[in-house]
């Protein structure tokens, strides 16, 4: 992928030697303020959600059929 934009990632790296710590301030401020470039969507987490949950519930059942058949046998 760096192969196919050679040109632009090089006129980046240059751009940013040239703005240097102007453009880190910008950065910061931007992000004190909450501003973002785009809008960042992570999508729906709900299935694997979900499923963690599944897995936590069955961990916490064998855990107490474990205890139950060692303590109280």
């Amino acid at each position: 992928m760096l192969a196919d934009h050679a040109n632009e990632v090089a006129e980046q790296a240059k751009d940013a030697q040239k703005n240097g710590a102007a453009g880190h301030a910008r950065a910061q401020d931007s992000a004190a303020t909450g501003e973002r470039g785009m809008a960042a969507e992570t999508g729906n987490n709900t299935l694997p959600r979900a499923l963690a949950g599944l897995a936590l519930a069955s961990v916490l059942a064998v855990a107490g059929f474990a205890a139950r058949r060692r303590f109280f046998a």
